[in-house]
This record gives C-alpha cells, structure tokens and sequence, in this order.
C-alpha cells in the first residue's frame, strides 16, 4: 500500500502580516471600550449634585495618570498597525509583480527573488547612507582606508537603482493620495456651505517648459540624492519640532511636477430676495467665480559637520544626528513659511509661499489692540473679538484655534484682573477646571511650544515662538510687538513634497568640514482670507508685570 502523507500548510509572509494585523485590531477594540466605560462613569460623578460624591484630587489625579497610559497604550497599538499596514501594502505589491510575471512568461520558468534595501534600519550599524554620500563626494573621506567605507560606490549605486524602482511607485501613490484628500478637503469645504461636490478638474498645474528644462524640481531624479526610505518614513513623518503653525494646517501631500495650485472659489454669489408681489420680478444675480493660487516654492536645511564626526562615529549616530537636525531645522522653514511668507519670486524662480502674515496677504480679519496699560482679562476679550469676527465674516468656527507666542501665553496665564491686592483671574489647570473667575484651561504640562490650554468658550490655545516679535502694531515687521493669529485651521492647506539630501565639501574644505543638505519643495493655500483673524495693536508690545511699567518683570 502506497505511503501518504499530509501536505503541510507554509503561511506566507502576507498571511502573517494580516493575522498579527487582526490580532491587534481585535486587541485595541476591548481597550478602547473598557476605558469608555470608565469614562463614562467618572464624567458622571463630576456632574453628580452631590458634592460628596464628586471625585476627589487624588482620584482625579489618578484618572488622568490612567488616561496618560490608557493613550500610551494605544498609541503604540496604532502604531504598530500603520507599519504593518505599510508593510502589507509592499507584500502586496510583491504578490502582485510576481502573478504577472508569471502571466507574462507562459513557456520559460522565472525565478523571482526579493532582496532588501541597502540602507535599512536594521542594518544602520553597518552601513551608513551619509558616511557613503560622503566617501563619494569627499577624497578624504574616501583616501582614508576602513571596512565601513568599503564598497560605498556598489551601496550606492545598488541604492540609485532601488529608489528608481521604488520612487515610481511612492510618487503615483503620492499624486493619487494628494488629488484624493484635496478632494476630500474640498468636498468637506462645500458641506460647510452646503454645496455638494468636489473637484471638477486637478488643482495641479504642471508647467510643460518647466518639465523640460528644470527635471530638478521633480523628486526623486538624480538616484543618489533620495534618502533612504526608512529614514524618509521615520523622521520625515513624525519628528516635527518648530512647526507648530504647520502641524494645525490641513496637510496634504504635494504630487511630484506641480509647479502651481489652483483652488476655484465663487467670487460673487447667487441672490434671493422677497418677492414684492404675485408676478412680480424674482431677484437674480449671475455668480462669479475667481480662484486661489499658491505656487510652489522651496524650502532647504544644512548642516556643517566635521569630517571627524563622519570618520569615527558609529553609523546609526551619524544619520541619526544629521537627519534629525536638518529636519528640525527644515521644519522651523516651513513654519516660519506658514505664517510670515512673504510670496516674494515668481513661480519658477523661488522665493517664498504667501503666509498668513500680515493680513493683506489673504485678505484676513483685523482686530486691532491700543490699550496702553493692558491687564490679561483685556487680553482675554481681544481673544473672544477675534472668534466673533471670524464668526460672522467665515460663518463658521469649526477647528477654529489660536496661536500666539509663549510670551503673551505666559503673560496672560500668570497674570490678574487689576493691581489691587488679593484680586486676579488665573489660568486653572485641569484637575480645578471649571473653576470661579478663570480665564483660560492650561495644558498640563505646560509645554515650550503645541498645545498650551484652552478658553472657556472653546477655541485652543497654541504657542509658537516663530510668531513675530517685530510687528509695529498695523502690520508690518518694523516694531518690537506680536501679535496673534487665529485660524479655520482645516481651511489652511499646506502641500509638502518629499526631502532630497546631497553633501558638498569644498565650501568648508578650509575647517575639515562637510556640508549636508535637505530641501523639498511645498504650497499654502488659504481656502478663504476671512477664515483667518490677526489681532496686532500698540497693547501687543512686550509684556510686563501686572502693572504694565517697563520696570517690572519682562516676559
């Protein structure tokens, strides 16, 4: 009798993916009902008419540290299921290239193998991106003989040919995604207004001539110039110092050509009216509509390293350093873009996008502050001025935030109603919250930049020190005060492109220094200028103690 045996089943590389994404999924959901229900029934003593059976300081002390890990928690969860998400997505694509070229290759046997990247995380003790761009670029770099240089060119050259496979791919993505949440956020713009529909054509103008003769401005040329993709999906995607007003923008990718974006908008509207009697004359007024422009600019980073740094540190320090610290300092561009670009330089020949500051740039709403000696409870009501106008003016306060530099924060959070003795309001935080005679919630803990509180009737309150410090009080960047601005954040949009790296080194060649560089290019659009306010203002200049005098306590 024959001998059988059962065949044994191989879970492939995507089936494990899928179930440990389940697993997690399946993980997060009793999660998040568990602490509803805790919620639930804390939010419910807090209201309860019985003081006794209020939460107590330490209870709520210990709720929120729960809240902290209950975040954490999920937080991570989440995370891990984006990177599975991400690595389904390549095993998918993998299954899909090797049916094909099954299909396409009926009569001759293809072996098909998949190899991993050169620069990897994995691998970043090893081999290091910019340790080779260097030896590439650098004779002393490459003159000096050492095992972690030695094959640089053959990394790089393998890593050219990979980014000209990959980068294909992530930039049709890229322009797929941008045209899908550009008209998702235009879709969600109409129901505001209540209109339906969403794009009629692309926003995205590409220029034929600059196509042809500046390939440069489309990512991704050039092979060597592309960062590896784990250090582009790592920091480029959630390191995010200095740019606060950038993060409470919509953001959305920027599609890889586009030199121009045009956003159509009704410049006059329809009209009704009262009809005055029976077959008499209906109101009628034929629309206009206009568009909005943003063209697409550059913004770029360096950092000056030390060939010794290059030479003798570890890999993964070395990238690390670099890529964190250009970023950070590219981030702070971007920022500084958002609020205080000037949109100077015609499309094609750089210069800046148009920021949100001053207010003539996008046509914002003004409210204007002269109080010689102002007390924070002042401070507090401009606030609430600059709700109403965008209130009125926009007809709409959804994602409507404020942001501010630390100085005026802290100022209005440290401070009281007058000078008389034992009288003030002060910023609670969130355990005392609501509380008698508060002006603002504080974030706890206070941070140095992001999130810092919340006012009483909504909006938050977020702080960035790349606020201006030199307004003159109307407008300009001729003074010595801030100002405020206050957003329909969602109505910001803010498309970045990805970042390009390269090294030169005979600018410092003098001081045995290397120069790395990053740049990518980016778009602002604001959907409508009356979604903006900008308190500005003689009041607006540098903060002091409670009682105003230049002597006292600077902030």
């Amino acid at each position: 009798m024959a001998e059988t045996t059962e065949d044994t089943v191989v879970e492939t590389p995507l089936q494990g993916l899928l179930k440990r994404r389940k697993e997690l999924h399946e993980s997060v959901v009793p999660l998040i009902e568990a602490r509803r229900q805790v919620r639930t029934a804390f939010d419910a003593r807090k209201a309860d008419e019985d003081e006794s059976k209020r939460p107590t300081a330490e209870e709520r002390a210990s709720y929120i540290s729960e809240e902290e890990t209950f975040n954490e928690q999920v937080a991570e969860k989440l995370s891990e299921i984006k990177d599975l998400d991400v690595r389904i997505e390549q095993e998918q694509a993998a299954e899909r290239s090797l049916e094909i070229a099954q299909n396409a290759s009926r009569t001759e046997s293809i072996t098909i193998t998949h190899q991993p990247l050169t620069y990897r995380e994995d691998n970043q003790r090893v081999h290091s991106y910019f340790l080779d761009l260097a030896a590439k670029d650098v004779p002393e770099v490459r003159s000096r003989a050492s095992g972690r240089i030695d094959g640089f060119q053959e990394r790089l050259d393998a890593h050219a040919k990979e980014m000209a496979e990959e980068m294909p791919r992530r930039f049709a993505e890229a322009e797929r995604r941008a045209q899908t949440e550009t008209d998702r956020a235009e879709i969600e713009f109409r129901k505001r207004i209540n209109h339906r529909g969403s794009f009629e054509e692309s926003p995205f103008s590409r220029n034929a001539q600059l196509e042809s003769r500046a390939p440069t401005r489309i990512v991704g040329q050039g092979g060597y110039a592309i960062p590896p993709l784990w250090l582009i999906d790592d920091y480029i995607g959630y390191l995010r110092p200095g740019r606060v007003a950038a993060g409470l923008a919509r953001n959305l990718p920027l599609p890889p050509g586009t030199d121009s974006i045009n956003v159509p908008r009704l410049s006059t509207p329809t009209l009704t009216a009262v009809q005055t009697a029976d077959a008499a004359p209906v109101a009628s007024r034929d629309i206009q509509d206009t568009f909005q422009q943003a063209n697409v600019k550059t913004v770029a980073g360096q950092e000056d390293v030390p060939i010794q740094l290059v030479e003798q540190s570890p890999g993964q320090i070395l990238d690390r350093v670099i890529m964190t610290d250009l970023i950070a300092d590219y981030n702070q561009k971007v920022d500084l873009q958002v609020i205080l670009g000037n949109g100077t330089g015609a499309p094609l020949s750089g210069g800046q996008v148009v920021g949100l500051y001053p207010s003539t740039n996008w046509g914002a709403n003004v409210v204007t502050w002269t109080n010689g000696t102002p007390y924070p409870v002042e401070f507090f009501q401009v606030l609430g001025a600059m709700a109403s106008k965008t209130a009125y003016s926009r007809f709409n306060l959804q994602d409507f935030n404020f942001l501010m530099h630390p100085r005026r924060w802290f100022w209005g959070a440290t401070g009281v109603d007058s000078s008389t003795a034992g009288s003030g309001r002060f910023v609670a935080n969130a355990t005392d919250f609501p509380a008698f005679n508060v002006a603002a919630l504080e974030n706890n803990p206070a941070p140095y930049e992001g999130l810092a509180g919340r006012t009483p009737f909504g909006p938050s309150v977020y702080i960035d020190a790349n606020i201006p410090i030199t307004d003159n009080g109307s407008g300009s960047l001729t003074g010595s005060n801030d100002v405020v601005i206050a957003a329909i954040w969602d109505d910001i949009w803010l498309f970045e492109g990805d970042l390009r790296t390269r090294v030169l080194s005979e600018v410092l060649s003098g001081t045995l220094e290397l120069r790395f560089q990053v740049w990518g290019y980016l778009a602002l659009l604001a959907r409508y200028g009356v979604s903006t306010t900008i308190a500005q203002g003689s009041a607006f200049a540098q903060p002091y103690t409670q009682t105003g005098s230049s002597t006292g306590v600077a902030y």
